[in-house]
């Protein structure tokens, strides 16, 4: 599926609240049981997060360093 390389806006109405209301949904009840019934993610996901936020970081200073207004 690429539905998350285009705008929601070009899709039918219906799909858009499909998209927006039970795919997040989805989301938020099944990924907390995952971390309840498996303590390996736990782990995994708290690391990556720690090396996503260290990149953002380093992007974010990067990008400041050659902003020009």
């Amino acid at each position: 599926m690429e539905f998350g390389k285009k705008p929601i806006s070009i899709f039918p109405r219906g799909l858009q609240q499909f998209f927006t209301f039970v795919i997040t949904a989805l989301a938020i009840y099944n990924i907390p049981a995952l971390y309840l019934f498996n303590k390996e993610i736990i782990f995994f996901t708290f690391a990556l997060s720690i090396i996503w936020l260290f990149i953002a970081v380093k992007v974010w200073k990067f990008s400041l360093k050659k902003y020009y207004a």
